[in-house]
């Protein structure tokens, strides 16, 4: 299918998660018959997914960012002469394979095993890299939107008018409060960059999931319960199940006066409805 004349190539930039800890306890779930899958699995439906983009219009591209425990690596595009090595290496029975898939299975797959095997034991005890991955997704879609031009050179159509930039995550790991914060800024700053995921032509095509009942109550940060009295942190708006001395996500600490203010005000407030009180 032809895409419009009008409607930009879109630069895709893929996040994955690939802790192997958590990838192991999806796999021993499958294997107990669990709906999850493992890494070996998932991965071949990963490219799958990559190649349908870069085969909706020749000018589309993307890049593949590997979370792993502690750093943030790009999967592909790789430089030019790691490219040129798996190219040349490419057997003669694929020859007529398109030259974009060839390239995103080969050096996909070779450098997520070797990441995996490099890691040491120390290593797989380190919080994932998702912030930085997309933090390093936002640079890459800054300098897209902002191609830097030499002294001289005449205006002309830049990239950032004819290229629409998306980011899609795909995380297996649960979430934290640690990374909240930074992960927020990231989502301020891709708001900012007008990032979203499906095409402008697209978005009417598209059925977005039905959200069935969706409950709009508070939980707590701190044990994922619903609560109806709820202790907000006034620096980073974390809720708490009871009153703190310090936050823990952003570690703010609070003056002991207020602390046995809330504390007392617990004991005897009584509501059906959800109160937050700002600590």
């Amino acid at each position: 299918m032809d895409a419009p004349e009008s409607t930009p190539p879109a630069h895709l930039i893929l996040i994955i998660d690939l802790s192997p800890v958590q990838w192991q306890l999806s796999a021993s779930a499958t294997a107990n018959g669990g709906q999850n899958m493992d890494l070996t699995t998932f991965v071949p439906q990963v490219l799958v997914f990559m190649n349908s983009h870069l085969a909706c219009r020749q000018e589309n591209s993307a890049a593949i960012l590997g979370a792993f425990p502690g750093r943030s690596l790009t999967l592909y595009p790789t430089p030019p002469d790691s490219a040129q090595s798996n190219v040349a290496v490419a057997p003669e029975a694929e020859s007529n394979t398109y030259h974009a898939f060839r390239s995103v299975d080969d050096i996909m797959m070779d450098r997520i095993q070797a990441e995996l095997a490099a890691l040491s034991e120390a290593d797989l005890h380190k919080p994932i890299a998702l912030v930085p991955s997309l933090t390093q997704a936002l640079c890459q879609i800054n300098r897209v939107a902002q191609p830097q031009q030499l002294p001289g050179d005449k205006p002309s159509a830049t990239l950032a008018s004819s290229t629409d930039s998306r980011i899609l995550i795909l995380s297996v790991s649960p979430d934290a409060s640690t990374p909240y914060i930074p992960f927020m800024n990231c989502i301020f700053s891709a708001q900012k960059l007008m990032c979203f995921l499906s095409s402008a032509s697209l978005r009417d095509l598209i059925e977005l999931p039905s959200q069935g009942k969706v409950d709009f109550r508070a939980s707590c940060f701190c044990h994922k319960d619903v609560v109806d009295v709820g202790y907000v942190c006034s620096v980073c708006l974390s809720i708490f199940c009871k009153p703190v001395v310090v936050c823990a996500t952003c570690k703010t600490k609070f003056p002991i006066a207020s602390y046995k203010k809330l504390l007392s005000a617990t004991a005897v407030t009584k509501s059906n409805g959800t109160k937050l009180a700002k600590a």
